[in-house]
């Protein structure tokens, strides 16, 4: 295993392709700036848990370093299919939904609705998520149609009457 870093950026090599070469692209990389910026995916902080010194395995680094960099790839086309799916990968969808025969003519309609449908897949992935991490408002009491506890009538105090008897009599 090798590290390259700038102090700020840490980049973690392994020789999963060829014993004693490491690969071009690193497996893991790990950015302190957006770290204190309270960003860390989720595939950032299982790396870096698998290199505690309690859970690193020197014999099994190349092959879990050869897998996380076949997930980035998979992310990479994942991506790129989202936004300009490939007519193979919608050909194969159709399928999937029961679309056997498709034009070519009629092919870049079908694209594009792929395309809508990935985009609204993520969307709606997202918020399922943010409504994870929302605490739901506590619901509104129901309204009462009858009073339960009736409060009684407020009585008057003593200088109350009082009070109004000089205003009345000021009043005239």
């Amino acid at each position: 295993m090798g590290l390259l870093t700038d102090g700020l950026v840490f980049e973690f090599y392994a020789d999963s392709d060829e014993p004693n070469m490491m690969d071009e692209k690193a497996f893991l990389t790990v950015n302190l700036r957006d770290i204190a910026k309270g960003r860390l995916d989720e595939s950032v902080a299982d790396g870096l848990k698998s290199l505690q010194k309690g859970q690193f395995d020197p014999e099994n680094i190349g092959a879990e370093a050869k897998r996380k960099l076949v997930f980035q790839k998979f992310l990479q086309e994942i991506s790129l299919l989202a936004e300009k799916p490939s007519a193979d990968f919608t050909r194969m969808l159709l399928r999937t939904v029961g679309i056997q025969h498709v034009r070519d003519k009629a092919l870049p309609d079908f694209q594009e609705l792929v395309g809508s449908a990935f985009r609204e897949f993520v969307n709606v992935k997202i918020l399922q998520r943010l409504d994870l991490t929302k605490v739901p408002p506590p619901p509104a009491p129901a309204p009462d149609l009858l009073p339960t506890d009736p409060t009684p009538e407020p009585s008057p105090s003593q200088t109350e009457p009082r009070s109004l008897q000089a205003t009345l009599g000021i009043l005239g």
